[in-house]
């Protein structure tokens, strides 16, 4: 069954066949049909003038059940005015390229913990030209676009492995959009239309989620133990930041126990983890410990329970180093693992890793031999990542759970307080574009911090020699990208990086609303999103990390009273015109990198507008306050 229709200009064509057959029919959209063996209908209900969720649905006229063994979306969207193509992953699993012009082709499979299934084509400034997506990212979807030289045809898939989909009504949403927006509020846009046709409920989010992080990865690696934790609190304290996290390395690597897991403590290193969150805990801290369920076995190969439970792809003659999430026994494993975890040494929560070690490739078959009682991947994992967040907070109402990008996902939004950036330690541009990504799908700004999850950072990561300026400029993109987290030794910092990152940690903490779930605009289309506005209520805020400032600047809302410029480019000096001002003068306040206040004056406003011209360190800010009389 065929039909097609065409979609503000673009021919839009859905094909799906079952088992018992069909009849090979074309319709429009929206229908109804139905025979002697099928009912079919075709409803669409409407988001915005250029956007709908078209929704299809299928059932056997005698309640018997059928197999749907294809379901296919196209589009041709015509090549006007089109430059480059969105997809929701980030390529090369920690996204060190994109899509930043228009390929000749595309491909990506998605499942729950592997991105969604939305593809986006956009100008060259990164407004939305034509779009599409499944609403069920549970089950596997293949993601396809290719654009020679005529139309860019897109299309979404659906992936019956191993079988095809055997049931007794079939429902499949699709949501399609021209919208003329910039394609950060598209996938807002999509992902509130998710949020409604799904009815998420998002666990409540402990306020500590929203306070800076300490990671003990990068400063460290496997060698952390008990004295190296301990020695970071009073700085932590100090500098405002809530949160430690225990990364990889405090367990033994051979360790298991097929009651509790597979993460037992090196005593040489961890004489008492118990006893230690308890320490950091009475400092007013929470503390996460790292863990990977289903991964970290590479040392437990012989173990007869690791051996038996490993997952082995169809196309592989060899088992994985990762544990297979369709079989039960290896669910209830992993539940009991985070239940023991967080029952024995009392820590608030865990950090929960490599959920996607084989990324798209874990949604084939598995052939090994042992039990299957989900036979698909994406059902598996959703039933995983919900039993463990229900064993974590079974034994904690209030606990963490932290997730990295690319399981986070709308799929798995409910199952975790917080969703990170993907690794990028030294890489402040970097962090900032995968969190403006994260943002875009995981945070509902209107919701503010009652209603949503968190988003933090990469942890980031410099060295000593480090020169003040960057520190700075890191610290300025850290702190505005989301919840910023940390992972050096803060201890070996010099003082002028401590002053620092003290400061910007402080002015997180101060326009955290602002920073988090203000309106967030782009205004350049370069890849790492260096130029942006962000205002809520009657304050706003630009962040300029290009390398000079742009010529003319516009205030982004009315009633805009307090603004901040953040000076994150090459120069040291900020001269550009700003457009939209309110009043008759502004009062102008310099800040060096460290945020201390280095000057103050008054500037004339005439036709709302001001020319800024001066000195600003590179790390630095400039706040305006605006309804002050020139004297």
């Amino acid at each position: 069954m065929r039909y097609a229709t065409r979609f503000n200009g673009t021919p839009v064509s859905v094909t799906l066949t079952a088992d018992p057959a069909l009849d090979d029919r074309q319709l429009d959209a929206p229908s109804t049909y139905a025979d002697d063996r099928y009912e079919y209908s075709c409803t669409e209900t409407p988001l915005g003038p250029k956007s709908l969720l078209l929704k299809l649905q299928l059932r056997r006229a005698d309640g018997s059940p059928f197999k749907v063994t294809a379901f296919k979306a196209e589009a041709a969207v015509p090549g006007l005015d089109l430059h480059r193509v969105f997809v929701p992953v980030l390529h090369e699993a920690i996204g060190k390229r994109d899509l930043i012009s228009l390929p000749w082709g595309v491909e990506e499979r998605t499942f729950t913990s592997w991105s969604f299934p939305f593809v986006a084509a956009l100008n060259r400034f990164d407004q939305n030209r034509f779009c599409m997506g499944f609403m069920d990212h549970v089950h596997a979807a293949d993601t396809r676009h290719s654009c020679y030289d005529e139309d860019a045809n897109m299309s979404l898939q659906r992936l019956f492995d191993p079988a095809p989909r055997e049931t007794s009504v079939w429902e499949e949403t699709l949501y399609l959009s021209c919208e003329d927006r910039p394609v950060f509020d598209e996938v807002r846009a999509f992902s509130r239309a998710y949020d409604e046709l799904h009815k998420v409920a998002l666990p409540p989010a402990p306020p500590s989620v929203w306070e800076p992080v300490w990671c003990s990865w990068y400063g460290i690696k496997n060698d952390v133990d008990a004295d190296y934790i301990r020695s970071m609190v009073p700085l932590l304290k100090e500098w405002g930041i809530g949160n430690i996290i225990v990364d990889a390395g405090w367990f033994k690597g051979d360790g298991f126990d097929p009651d509790t897991g597979h993460y037992i403590p090196d005593a040489s290193k961890f004489p008492d983890l118990k006893g230690l969150v308890e320490e950091v805990q009475s400092e007013g801290l929470t503390i996460l410990l790292w863990c990977a369920p289903l991964f970290n076995i590479s040392d437990l190969a012989d173990v007869p329970f690791i051996k038996a439970h490993r997952f082995q792809a169809a196309d592989s003659d060899e088992a994985n180093n990762f544990l297979c999430p369709r079989c039960p026994a290896v669910r209830q494993y992993a539940y009991r693992t985070v239940k023991h975890l967080m029952q024995t040494y009392g820590c608030n929560g865990l950090k929960i890793d490599f959920i996607d070690p084989l990324q798209d490739r874990a949604s084939l078959p598995c052939t090994a031999d042992h039990e299957h009682d989900i036979a698909d991947y994406g059902e598996a994992v959703y039933d995983l990542l919900q039993g463990i967040y229900q064993a974590a907070t079974q034994v904690r109402a209030d606990a963490l759970l932290e997730y990295r990008m690319n399981y986070s996902t709308l799929a798995t939004r409910p199952f975790a307080t917080s969703h990170r950036a993907q690794d990028a330690p030294f890489d402040p541009d970097h962090i900032r574009r995968m969190c403006t990504r994260l943002k875009s799908y995981i945070l509902n700004p209107e919701a503010g911090r009652e209603g949503n999850v968190a988003v933090h950072t990469d942890p980031a990561y410099w060295l000593p020699e480090e020169s003040p300026a960057n520190v700075a400029r890191f610290m300025a993109s850290l702190v505005t990208s989301a919840a910023p987290m940390l992972s050096m030794d803060l201890r070996t910092l010099p003082a002028e990086h401590q002053r620092i990152t003290r400061a910007w940690l402080a002015f997180y903490r101060q326009h955290r609303d602002l920073l988090l779930f203000g309106r967030h605009q782009l205004l350049s289309a370069d890849s790492h999103h260096s130029l942006f506005s962000v205002h809520l209520g009657d304050e706003a805020l630009w962040g300029a990390f290009t390398p000079t400032f742009p010529g003319v600047l516009a205030v982004p809302s009315e009633n805009i009273r307090r603004m901040w410029i953040l000076n994150g480019g090459a120069q040291e000096r900020l001269y550009t015109r700003l457009e939209g001002v309110e009043g008759a003068c502004l009062q102008a306040e310099v800040y060096d990198r460290g945020l201390e206040k280095s000057a103050i004056l008054k500037l004339p406003v005439e036709d709302r507008a001001v020319i800024l011209d001066l000195p600003v360190e590179i790390g630095g800010a400039l706040e305006l306050q605006s309804g002050s009389e020139c004297l």
